[in-house]
C-alpha cells in the first residue's frame, strides 16, 4: 500500500514470513536507538527491528530499510521517503511526463488520485485544460512600505476559467500594464472558488509605493507538477568520506545500481495520519512540456 502520510516503509510478521519461505529474506537488523512510530492519536508502537530488502517499483532498483511492526494490517507499507526518490527518478523519463500531462475528465478517479500523489498537486478538473488561467488584478489601491514584503490578494476575471482547488501557479504577469519599482514573487497555492488570488509582492525601495485599483500584478497557469528540492535521505548511492590530511572529500563508486535510502540517522520517527500532505519549503515547476499546457519554469519560490 502507498502512504504518504507514512515517513517510512514498513512490513508485517505475515509477509516476512512469507519472504522467509521463497529463500529471499536478508538478515534482519537491529538499529542502535530505539525507534518509536507515533500514529493517529498519539498511538506509538516500537518496530521489531528491520530489513534492508531490495525493491524495484516502476522500474526503479532500491534498496529500502523497511521496519517489522507486529500486528500490521497491510502486508507492505510504503512511505514517503521511497515515494519521494521514485518520483524524482521518474521525473527523468519522458513517458512520465507524457501521463501526467494527459488529461482525460472521464478516467478513472483511483489513477487522478494516483498521479495527483506523484506529482505533488491538485490536477485540474474539467474537459480541458487551459493555457492561462488568467490575469490578477486588485480590487482596491494598496500602499507598499519600504523594503517590505506583503502579501497581497487580488482577483481573476469573472471569465476565468476555474477549478476550485486544483494547483496553480502564480508568477509576476508580462503585461506592459505591470506597475515598476515592486517584485512579484513565483508562488504555488489552490485556486479558490471566489477567484481570489493570494500574491507575494515586495518593494525594495526606500520610498512607499501605491498600487492603484484594478492595477495587473499577476499571471495565473495552471500547475504540471511540483517537487520538493531538499536533499532525499540517505538517497546518495556514493559514500562521502572526509580527508583529514587534504580537507577534499572522496566519492567511493556506488556498489550496485540499486540505491540505499536507509536513513543516516534512526530516532524517533512521526507517523502522521494517512493522508496528510508533508511540509514543502523549497518547491519548483517542471519546464512547459512541448504541445501541453503551459507551466511555470522551474525555479525554486
Amino acid at each position: 500500500m502507498w502512504d504518504s502520510g507514512s515517513m517510512v516503509c514498513s512490513i508485517s510478521e505475515v509477509a516476512v514470513e512469507k519472504i522467509r519461505c521463497a529463500d529471499v529474506l536478508p538478515e534482519r537488523q537491529y538499529p542502535e536507538e530505539d525507534i518509536v512510530l507515533i500514529g493517529c492519536g498519539g498511538l506509538r508502537t516500537q518496530p521489531e527491528g528491520f530489513y534492508d530488502l531490495e525493491m524495484q517499483l516502476y522500474g526503479v532498483p532500491c534498496i529500502v530499510p523497511t521496519l517489522v511492526v507486529s500486528g500490521q494490517q497491510d502486508d507492505l507499507i510504503l512511505g514517503s521517503n521511497i515515494i519521494k526518490y521514485v518520483t524524482h527518478v521518474l521525473k527523468g523519463d519522458g513517458e512520465y511526463w507524457d501521463l501526467a500531462s494527459f488529461h482525460d475528465h472521464r478516467s478513472d478517479p483511483d489513477i487522478e488520485h494516483f498521479l495527483s500523489m506523484f506529482t505533488n498537486v491538485e490536477r485540474w478538473k474539467g474537459s480541458a485544460v487551459p493555457d492561462k488561467v488568467g490575469t490578477v488584478k486588485l480590487n482596491q489601491a494598496v500602499t507598499l512600505l519600504p523594503r517590505h514584503e506583503h502579501l497581497v490578494w487580488g482577483r481573476l476575471p469573472a471569465k476565468s476559467p476555474m477549478s476550485p482547488g486544483s494547483t496553480v501557479v502564480v508568477e509576476q504577469t508580462d503585461s506592459k500594464a505591470m506597475p515598476r519599482g515592486v517584485l512579484v514573487g513565483r508562488l504555488v497555492t489552490p485556486l479558490w472558488g471566489d477567484r481570489w488570488v493570494p500574491m507575494t509582492v515586495v518593494n525594495p525601495s526606500d520610498k512607499a509605493v501605491t498600487l492603484k485599483r484594478n492595477c495587473k500584478l499577476a499571471d495565473v497557469f495552471p500547475c504540471l507538477a511540483v517537487e520538493d528540492l531538499g536533499v532525499f535521505q540517505g538517497s546518495q548511492a556514493a559514500s562521502e568520506k572526509e580527508q583529514p590530511d587534504t580537507g577534499k572529500r572522496q566519492h567511493d563508486a556506488p556498489s550496485s545500481s540499486a540505491t540505499s535510502l536507509k536513513p543516516p540517522d534512526w530516532k524517533t520517527i512521526h507517523y502522521p495520519e494517512r493522508g496528510m500532505a508533508q511540509p514543502r519549503s523549497e518547491l519548483f515547476v517542471r519546464p512547459t512540456v512541448p504541445g501541453m499546457t503551459r507551466q511555470s519554469p522551474g525555479r525554486s519560490t
